[in-house]
């Protein structure tokens, strides 16, 4: 055996997958390609841009209402880098059969080395608590939320579900002894200063008394795990699937005070008038066997279908594109989205929600097709006449089970799920991951030129 062929060979192939982790086309992939959206769809005028660009809610500082009305991107981000979306994948969908899918949605690729990684072996009780092959407890708790509105619709591609975990004194009494009825009280007292941000602030108990609180904010070592997965079917009701489309992990590695996060959200308005560069890019970056700090303390990397179906690590501008989300976003609660859309504890169910605040209902009076880019016809067509009329009673429903608007049919799941498992055959992520059956019309390939009003605003800020 020659020894020096085979050392040669396996160097060669480290180098590969080391360039190919660090290298970046698009510098700008923290800028999602639902940004490109056009606001008038079918003749209507649609605001899918108000789930995500808000007034953020203390300690959330970052204000973006004028994202709702402006395009205001790099220079470098002008034309549209995501491709994928004017693809149009009918032909090869067909040619994939219902049972190849279904057979291979339903074989795992949660692999043993990220099970030994995260501790977390997706083994989840009643109580959502994730158990080891030993029925041990990994301090890792699901819990069910509503989705957000949206990308985040199964019906517009995915299932996903997130879980949490503290660091262990949280588990400990005052002797350092481990007690889950202790855990669980500290849950419920970060669930309540998440939530409640603006009310009095409940202080943890045990060994985490002496941690810091802060409404509105996760303490330092808190961690999420996020599955993205296909959709299944199981006795007629939609499910995530046994194999992973994605596994994302955050975790909370620094600690800023509320002066600071105002500070980060008044410079961010200064970058966001005069992106003339990339300049919000460069605080991301970050090796890809770490991942990427998003400048507010968190630290987030992710793992995605090889072409094989395994999970490997994302590269560097695959994994940039979470943090355009998961950053200076107004929607969210300390970089994070679900938690503070807690229901229960427990595995993620759609079933049984309602939409009695009427979220979903505005969201569908903005956006007619539930989702940002006007693709989605099964929803146009179940809530809304051809002329635009809301049909009252598919409105009716809504309001008591939210699952009338996001599943789909069991065609469309199929439909979903072989569209995407051609991009995974194609590795071509950073062109977009969003599931495309028929190539986009309601989004712009180029962004024109920015306004006179914008301009002038630039020249101000700089002779200031």
């Amino acid at each position: 055996m020659d020894y020096q062929k085979i050392f040669f060979k396996t160097l060669v192939s480290s180098l590969v997958l080391y360039k190919g982790l660090f290298a970046i086309e698009n510098y700008g992939a923290y800028i999602t390609p639902m940004c490109y959206t056009k606001t008038e769809q079918n003749g209507r005028i649609t605001n899918p841009c108000y789930a995500c660009h808000t007034n953020g809610e203390e300690p959330n500082y970052f204000n973006e209402l004028a994202l709702q009305q402006e395009y205001l991107f790099p220079k470098q981000m002008m034309q549209n880098p995501y491709t994928n979306l004017f693809k149009d994948r009918e032909a090869e969908i067909e040619k994939i059969s219902d049972s190849f899918i279904l057979n291979y949605i339903s074989l795992s690729n949660y692999n043993k080395a990220l099970q030994e990684k995260y501790n977390c072996f997706f083994h989840f009780d009643a109580e959502g608590f994730d158990r080891d092959p030993k029925g041990r407890f990994t301090l890792w708790r699901a819990f069910v939320y509503k989705p957000f509105v949206g990308t985040f619709f199964p019906t517009n591609g995915s299932i996903d579900d997130v879980i949490l975990r503290l660091p262990e004194i949280f588990a400990q009494d005052e002797k350092g002894q481990f007690s889950i009825d202790m855990y669980k009280s500290n849950l419920q007292t970060l669930l309540h200063n998440i939530q409640n941000s603006q009310s009095n602030t409940k202080r943890y108990i045990g060994k985490a008394s002496t941690m810091r609180v802060d409404a509105g904010l996760y303490p330092v070592g808190t961690e999420f795990l996020h599955s993205v997965r296909y959709i299944d079917f199981h006795a007629g009701k939609a499910e995530g699937s046994k194999r992973f489309k994605e596994l994302r992990y955050g975790k909370k590695e620094r600690y800023l005070s509320y002066s600071e996060l105002e500070l980060l959200a008044d410079d961010e308005a200064l970058e966001e008038v005069d992106a003339e560069g990339l300049p919000a890019m460069q605080s991301y970056l970050k090796d890809p066997f770490g991942g990427f700090y998003n400048a507010l303390g968190w630290r987030f990397l992710g793992y995605i279908e090889d072409q094989k179906g395994n999970l490997r690590l994302q590269n560097q501008e695959e994994a940039l594109s979470c943090i355009g989300c998961h950053a200076k976003l107004g929607a969210t609660t300390d970089s994070t989205f679900a938690f503070k859309r807690h229901l229960r504890w427990g595995y993620q169910d759609l079933y049984g929600i309602d939409d009695a605040d009427g979220e979903y209902k505005k969201y569908l009076e903005q956006n007619p097709s539930g989702n940002e880019y006007g693709s989605n016809d099964e929803v146009l067509e179940k809530f809304f006449y051809k002329g635009g009329e809301k049909k009252t009673e598919a409105f009716k429903k809504l309001s008591e089970d939210i699952t009338i608007l996001v599943i789909p049919s069991y065609k469309r799941a199929m439909q979903l799920n072989k569209a995407y498992y051609l991009i995974v055959k194609e590795q071509s992520f950073i062109y977009a991951k969003e599931v495309v059956i028929r190539a986009m019309h309601n989004v712009y390939k180029k962004i024109e030129e920015r306004d006179t009003k914008i301009k002038e605003i630039i020249s101000s800020e700089k002779r200031n």
